[in-house]
């Protein structure tokens, strides 16, 4: 989950100064990943004649968009004769440990869930693992520590237990639930089946990551339609 920000502006009037007045506007930001940025560039069409001048930069996702784009604009557009800001959020950053596992990078919109990714696997035909978690709870920061369970086993007929974490800082196992069903309270790790014989890992828990298609934040003048 990181914001993207795209832009285009008109090559004829941009200003001799222009890639390093971007620099200065990313650097107000917490841009992260240089490597998935775009050199500040010249498109051409097929006369090979200037079309736009554009670059596209990647925030942190705890940055505000709006100010980003409003910072962009108060920096370049009075200058230019034409300019197209677009923006989405994504999720490339979350290839790096350094994101995915870190419990202070997520959305600050969200109010509930994982903030890094849960982990649960068997320990032996009998046990289940989990790892430490990391979750919110009506917009509360929780976490809980990693632990062993060993189910009682049934006589016969298998059941399907929950795996937890809740508002105590602690994770649980509620017997004998439904699958699909996760209470308002807590935050689910994943579900297991408890046979006489063994226990079966049947679903595990992802972060919800948000993603979002491309969007138009700002646009002035006459943008050519073939930009």
């Amino acid at each position: 989950m990181s914001h993207v920000v795209k832009a285009a502006i008109d090559p004829a009037s941009a200003p001799s100064d222009a890639a390093d007045r971007v620099a200065i506007w990313a650097n107000q930001f917490r841009a992260i990943l240089p490597e998935t940025h775009s050199e500040y560039h010249t498109r051409t069409d097929i006369l090979d004649e200037p079309i736009a001048d554009e670059f596209r930069y990647r925030f942190d996702i705890r940055d505000d968009v709006d100010a980003i784009v409003s910072a962009l604009v108060d920096e370049l557009g009075a200058d230019v004769d034409w300019m197209r800001v677009e923006v989405q959020q994504d999720d490339r950053e979350w290839r790096e440990a350094a994101f995915r596992d870190d419990p202070d990078y997520y959305d600050p919109s969200r109010s509930e869930g994982h903030r890094t990714p849960p982990s649960l696997d068997r320990g032996g035909l009998f046990e289940v693992e989990t790892g430490d978690a990391a979750y919110l709870i009506d917009g509360t920061e929780y976490s809980a520590t990693a632990t062993t369970f060993e189910p009682a086993r049934p006589d016969e007929e298998p059941r399907t237990d929950l795996i937890v974490a809740g508002d105590a800082g602690e994770i649980a196992r509620l017997e004998d639930t439904s699958p699909g069903s996760c209470p308002a309270d807590v935050v689910c790790i994943g579900l297991i089946e408890v046979h006489p014989g063994k226990v079966v890992i049947i679903d595990e828990e992802e972060v919800d990551v948000q993603t979002t298609d491309w969007s138009v934040a700002h646009e002035s003048g006459a943008v050519p339609d073939d930009v």
